[in-house]
């Protein structure tokens, strides 16, 4: 769960998108951390405060680095440069180590605890503010040394502060009674946290009912929705598999002006609607959630549980070259786990499971593309292909490191107990191996008694997986169809999945009426799952016509992507005509992908003038790209209030272009050069 603060906060009750339940975020905090408040500086000092007071934050650095080369032992200056690294940017490291440093100064000019008012007040300021850092740096024993501290001598007590670092350190009872003596507070920031910190304890606890009951009574006992308490009620309605609340949950935080959220709630709502199939909502909330600005502290707290929201989406709608870049950059530089409950290494095991999913289907859509192209000209797609493959590998062994840690990896396997969505998340499979597999889901089994038949269906579903892969095709369809059977309709994407491998097997065991009509199925709502499982349509070769049409079919026939077979249900025809190459498949209805116009253009150009030490362009190859791009990634559809366009009718829209928002239009190759 979260912290009110950032957004990997608000991806999990126990993080993040992890991400766990989320705790009121800091900054909302007022006395204890006003600035000008009673200040006896000098002028410079004072100075330095009103700037940092009102985020001018690189004029605060200026006029705090020059105090302290002029006087090195000014706590003031040592702490408003602390706050600039911390608040505006993002250096935590640097930031408590310039407030241990104004902490020190302090403590020798005046004592400890001081006894002036005024040194008092400071000192007080320096600790709390120092709280925070460690928090956010995720150091809860250093923390909690902090709040001793603080309660040692000063009042009130920051008992309600306690509950986040325990629940971090496993010491859930103690976080529970701290929960439990606050939630009738007076102070009604104070109730807010014991909720959000008794959520989050049953989150980590693993109690799936409990900690979304906690949410639900937060809401009907505050008489308000503050955004974090909905929030994470609306994680916790994701864990208790009571879907249509996660949306309603968060919809009602994102009509809460306290602020309290870390993230937007836009986060958990794109990552839902993308569970649920609705590839456009999800586009809209991922182009909210881009919207809401943050400071620089956030940034280095939930940027990349936001980048992976947009690498899921990226993936569903097949756009793997943009996938494969920003996941790389999720793998390299985690966010830091401060404002979430989940440990460190439950977000890192995320990253790396998403990284393994993206990695698969990029090395997919590459081998796609050698197998367009003549033996030379494959040759770079190949080296390319084999460098996904090394770094598929690297998140692989990473997955496998973070598992055998304890609780990792069961966490993972519980359904929607971390940011990884079942959907792609049954890519565990392969990456643990059967026999780990199968011991995990048994051993989660048995923990999950407060939803068993919900999880049990989900956990199911992973089994039936793992016969299709060992090759048991009848056993895999009986098995496919029961959990589809057992499964809530919501999960879209993850029925997909399973239908996917099911028309596979169909298909291999000679049921060719099966096969069409669950291929169909998968065709028609999200073909990328084809990409992401390895999976061949199985087509016949239909009308071939035009100067280079024979060419074509014939390196389509090599496509891993197409089963070309006579006995197919399907049927693949090209047309290289005056306006341009076109390569349709019939499924339930006729899906194209063409090259033409500007694009065409732009491919015989590169093709008759090759750049200098690059291979030619090639035209077919090119054609067949767009086929494989076009074919094997879902339709969007776009309604006026949608796009704000034409007269109210819908419009259909490829997934490239409908990202084009968010990644800026793409390139042609005559663009490139």
């Amino acid at each position: 769960m979260r912290r009110a603060l950032p957004l990997l906060f608000q991806v999990s009750l126990g993080l993040w998108l992890g991400l766990l339940l989320a705790a009121p975020a800091g900054a909302q905090m007022q006395d204890p951390l006003a600035l000008t408040d009673g200040f006896q500086g000098d002028v410079e000092e004072r100075a330095a405060l009103v700037s940092a007071d009102n985020g001018r934050w690189a004029q605060a650095r200026a006029q705090a680095e020059a105090i302290l080369r002029a006087r090195p032992d000014s706590f003031i200056a040592a702490y408003v440069l602390g706050l600039v690294h911390a608040e505006a940017e993002g250096n935590l490291a640097r930031s408590l180590y310039l407030l241990r440093q104004a902490r020190g100064h302090i403590e020798r000019q005046h004592g400890v605890p001081p006894e002036s008012s005024d040194a008092r007040s400071w000192h007080r300021r320096i600790l709390l503010r120092e709280s925070i850092v460690l928090g956010h740096m995720d150091r809860r024993a250093d923390q909690l040394a902090a709040f001793d501290m603080l309660d040692a001598h000063y009042a009130p007590k920051q008992t309600v502060r306690r509950i986040w670092p325990l629940l971090k350190l496993g010491r859930f009872e103690e976080a529970r009674v701290i929960g439990r003596s606050l939630i009738h507070d007076p102070n009604p920031d104070i109730r807010e946290r014991a909720y959000n910190g008794l959520m989050a304890v049953e989150e980590e606890a693993g109690n799936r009912k409990p900690s979304y009951e906690w949410g639900q009574r937060s809401l009907e006992s505050l008489g308000q929705d503050t955004c974090i308490l909905a929030t994470n009620t609306a994680l916790g309605a994701r864990r208790a598999f009571d879907f249509p609340r996660t949306i309603t949950y968060d919809q009602r935080a994102l009509k809460a002006d306290d602020r309290s959220c870390p993230t937007s709630p836009h986060a958990q709502l794109s990552a839902m609607y993308l569970v649920f199939g609705q590839f456009q909502q999800s586009l809209s909330a991922l182009k909210a959630l881009r919207a809401v600005p943050r400071p620089p502290d956030l940034r280095v707290q939930n940027e990349m549980v936001i980048r992976a929201r947009f690498v899921e989406l990226l993936l569903a709608l097949g756009q793997l070259d943009e996938a494969e870049m920003r996941v790389r950059e999720i793998l390299a530089a985690p966010d830091r786990a401060g404002m979430i409950s989940a440990a460190s290494e439950i977000v890192e095991l995320s990253n790396a499971l998403l990284g393994y999913s993206v990695l698969t289907a990029r090395y997919h859509q590459l081998l796609e593309r050698s197998a367009a192209r003549t033996f030379w000209d494959a040759i770079r797609l190949r080296l390319d292909a084999e460098q996904i493959a090394a770094a598929r590998w690297r998140a692989a062994r990473e997955a496998t490191r973070l598992a055998a840690l304890p609780e990792t990896l069961h966490k993972h396997v519980r359904p929607y107990y971390t940011d990884v969505m079942p959907w792609y998340g049954a890519d565990m499979l392969a990456v643990f191996g059967a026999g780990v597999m199968r011991k995990a889901i048994a051993e989660v089994r048995a923990v999950e008694t407060d939803y068993p038949d919900e999880a049990g269906a989900f956990l199911d579903a992973y089994l039936a997986e793992l016969r299709w892969r060992e090759g048991a095709r009848a056993e895999a369809i009986e098995a496919g169809e029961a959990a589809l059977r057992a499964l809530p309709e919501e999960p879209r994407l993850l029925r997909n999945r399973i239908r996917a491998w099911i028309a596979d097997s169909r298909w291999r065991t000679g049921d060719g009426a099966g096969a069409r009509q669950d291929f169909a199925a998968v065709m028609e709502f999200e073909p990328a799952a084809l990409r992401h499982l390895g999976l061949a349509l199985p087509v016949a070769m239909g009308p071939v016509s035009g100067a280079r049409g024979a060419e074509i079919a014939d390196r389509l026939r090599a496509s891993p992507r197409l089963d070309v077979d006579p006995r197919a249900p399907f049927e693949v025809s090209v047309s290289d005509a005056e306006g341009g190459i076109t390569i349709c498949v019939q499924v339930a209805k006729r899906m194209c992908g063409s090259l033409a116009g500007p694009e065409l253009e732009a491919a015989e150009k590169a093709a008759a003038d090759p750049i200098e030490g690059e291979p030619p362009g090639d035209v077919i190859a090119a054609a067949i790209d767009r086929f494989h791009d076009e074919v094997f990634a879902p339709r969007i559809e776009l309604t006026q209030s949608d796009i704000n366009s034409l007269d109210g009718r819908a419009v259909r829209q490829s997934a490239r272009d409908a990202l084009d928002g968010l990644l800026g239009p793409k390139k042609t190759p005559g663009e490139e050069r």
